[in-house]
């Protein structure tokens, strides 16, 4: 049973039951762990992304390390929000008011997000969303 993912009209927003980002992982990729009582819902970012307070934005880029210093102060952040939208943004609301965004990308998959068995959602190339249920 599908526990985590809800469908709204934009899109999907995940149950989340007293989260935080338990986990941080770079590689080619942005890993985010985010922990509750439900489990764990694990984030792969795979292009440049956007954390915001506020005013202000700053790019990470997977692929260049030191522009991830920034979401290191994140961790063991509370989480109060993931909400998928069809367009292929996704966005991941923090309850100090950092906010990371991640969109669609022409050529590459921008993202994927997983709740072990239960789903697994991509965003392809140019933004179509795809969920494998397990």
């Amino acid at each position: 049973m599908n526990t985590r993912l809800k469908t709204t009209e934009e899109g999907w927003t995940f149950v989340l039951d007293e989260a935080s980002l338990g986990y941080l992982h770079v590689d080619f990729r942005l890993g985010l762990d985010i922990t509750d009582r439900l489990g764990t819902v694990h984030l792969m970012i795979e292009i440049p992304c956007r954390l915001t307070i506020e005013n202000s934005a700053t790019i990470l880029s997977p692929n260049d390390p030191p522009t991830i210093a920034p979401i290191l102060a994140l961790l063991s952040a509370d989480v109060t929000s993931i909400i998928v939208q069809k367009t292929g943004h996704i966005a991941v609301q923090f309850a100090n008011g950092y906010q990371l965004e991640v969109g669609p990308n022409a050529r590459y998959e921008a993202w994927q997000i997983s709740c072990t068995n239960e789903f697994l959602m991509v965003c392809a190339p140019g933004g179509t969303i795809t969920i494998f249920r397990e």
